[in-house]
């Protein structure tokens, strides 16, 4: 799962999802939501990219559980400040065991984790639901 994890930041990372209202070089969440959802949906799990407005959406998506009372709401947000100032920001710098790029510590990992939750409860029940 740990290689499976680096694979999904480092995809993550590549997508320029800086936010159009903080930087000119922004383009917003749309090409980084759709390739979330994507992901979803190969699993077989219902999903759906919102669009807010221009290039900005949310993705959602649901994971039913043995519990049909008892939702765990995992959260996050795919976009990134600006890129002003980064060498090559857009692509992953691993220096010992941490791992350096545009977003990957606000937010991109957490949201490649809940990437590696969706994976691993596709195939095996979840105790509750996951939204």
């Amino acid at each position: 799962m740990h290689n499976q994890l680096i694979q999904y930041l480092t995809h993550l990372v590549k997508i320029n999802s800086v936010n159009p209202e903080l930087s000119s070089d922004g383009q917003g969440e749309q090409e980084i939501g759709e390739c979330v959802n994507r992901h979803f949906q190969a699993l077989g799990i219902s999903s759906k990219v919102h669009t807010i407005t221009g290039d900005r959406c949310n993705t959602t998506a649901f994971i039913p559980g043995h519990n049909p009372d008892k939702i765990l709401l995992l959260n996050g947000h795919l976009d990134t400040v600006g890129i002003e100032g980064m060498d090559d920001p857009f692509t992953i710098r691993r220096d010992g065991d941490k791992l350096y790029g545009r977003g990957t510590y606000d937010m991109l990992a957490g949201c490649a984790i809940q990437m590696g939750l969706a994976t691993y409860f596709a195939d095996q029940p979840s105790p509750i639901s996951l939204a």
